[in-house]
């Protein structure tokens, strides 16, 4: 099979491109012709060019892409169009060149035969397990247009909730950088100089004024090793964090333990989770194939061990709320929650509520965090330049006197 660009025209007159699979181009232009298409040139493309591996080797779609993508697919098979048409129509009206190569292969697959849920499990980087199952559990249910705006939701929510965690710590690193980028300068620039002068006086130079001129030295001589070298460490702790479970197991607990930022982590997790397992929930999937799911989507590995460790037990029998009510990281109010909800059979909407109260809790933590880390950050600030100051007015006071 190769690979064909097409440009054609509709029975109205319209333009359509994109690209097709086909023996020989008789054969691409006898596919076209059964789609009410009038070919108007293919032109063969290589295969290594639009390869699922070379998209998938790709930067991710971003969320809002896929929420216009679940919304607007969502409207069109509640309208009653077919999901091959439907698909057409949004690879055709999306901007985004990426999403475009993937949904022309997702069509080509849902034309084929394949179902949209396998067709999207073939982009792992554009559509995560949970969208996909999501959509599979919609496909099995008859309700694919209900699922998929759920499917929206939960990819907005997830993105405001990554948002907000980002912009809260936007402030301080760009302090930090700035903070950093000053004192180089005096390092690099200022410093030295003064040492020079100092040195011609043969002034007495108080530890601080000494400590000084000795970092300045240090930084002067050895930053073009340092610099380099400092990135090197930082890419390698990285590297070790994701690649040895026993570090990477040993970093999120430590995480977690951190005043403030472990509990803004930990209510981040507890929302993810409520809010995702409500959504699978509504969909028709199993508390254990939900379980699983979240587990695999959990970054950290110590929220990651005891969901799939409460699928098993869910599996041996066990209410979902009795496991969790020894947990170590979700909070009694969950577990209980979780209960009731399994006593009256509303687990999912409990869920969801679940997760719009820890929504508004991570709210109030982040602000209050970024409250208290402004404070924290200018006192940081004005301790560092209060020593630099006095490190350099000391002696120059010192040689004024003596003068």
């Amino acid at each position: 099979m190769s690979k064909f660009l097409y440009t054609t025209k509709d029975k109205k007159g319209e333009v359509e491109k994109g690209e097709i699979d086909a023996s020989s181009k008789i054969e691409a232009s006898e596919l076209l012709s059964k789609r009410n298409l009038i070919p108007l040139s293919l032109v063969p493309v290589s295969e290594s060019k639009f390869s699922l591996s070379a998209i998938n080797a790709l930067a991710p779609i971003p969320a809002t892409e896929k929420v216009i993508f679940a919304r607007e697919l969502a409207t069109l098979v509640n309208a009653g169009i077919p999901l091959s048409q439907s698909l057409r129509i949004l690879e055709k009206q999306t901007t985004n060149a990426l999403m475009k190569k993937i949904l022309s292969h997702i069509v080509k697959d849902v034309e084929g035969g394949t179902t949209l849920s396998e067709a999207l499990a073939k982009h792992p980087k554009a559509f995560s397990p949970i969208f996909v199952n999501m959509v599979h559990a919609g496909e099995v249910g008859g309700i694919l247009d209900e699922t998929l705006l759920r499917i929206a939701d939960q990819v907005e929510k997830d993105h405001e909730l990554i948002s907000k965690i980002r912009g809260a710590m936007m402030y301080p690193a760009v302090i930090f950088i700035a903070m950093n980028g000053a004192v180089t300068y005096m390092m690099i620039s200022i410093i030295p100089q003064l040492a020079s002068m100092f040195e011609e006086m043969n002034a007495e130079l108080p530890i601080s004024t000494k400590f000084l001129i000795l970092v300045s030295k240090l930084i002067t001589t050895y930053g073009l090793i340092t610099f380099p070298l400092a990135i090197a460490t930082i890419f390698f702790i990285r590297y070790v964090i994701k690649n040895v479970y026993v570090v990477r197991k040993k970093f999120h607990k430590l995480i977690l333990k951190t005043p403030i930022i472990g509990k803004t982590a930990k209510k981040m997790n507890i929302t993810r989770f409520s809010r995702t397992f409500g959504a699978l929930m509504a969909s028709g999937i199993s508390i254990v194939e939900t379980l699983n799911i979240i587990a695999d989507a959990t970054p950290n590995i110590l929220f990651k061990e005891e969901i799939r460790d409460a699928a098993v037990k869910v599996k041996d029998g066990k209410q979902l709320g009795e496991i969790f009510e020894k947990s170590k990281n979700f909070p009694v109010l969950v577990s209980q929650m979780i209960s009731v909800g399994e006593e009256t059979g509303t687990l999912s909407e409990i869920l969801i509520k679940v997760a719009e109260f820890y929504d508004k809790e991570l709210d109030n933590t982040i602000k209050n965090m970024t409250s208290l880390l402004e404070p924290v950050m200018m006192l940081m600030i004005g301790s560092m330049i209060g020593f630099i100051m006095i490190s350099i007015i000391t002696p120059i006071y010192q040689l004024t006197n003596i003068m």
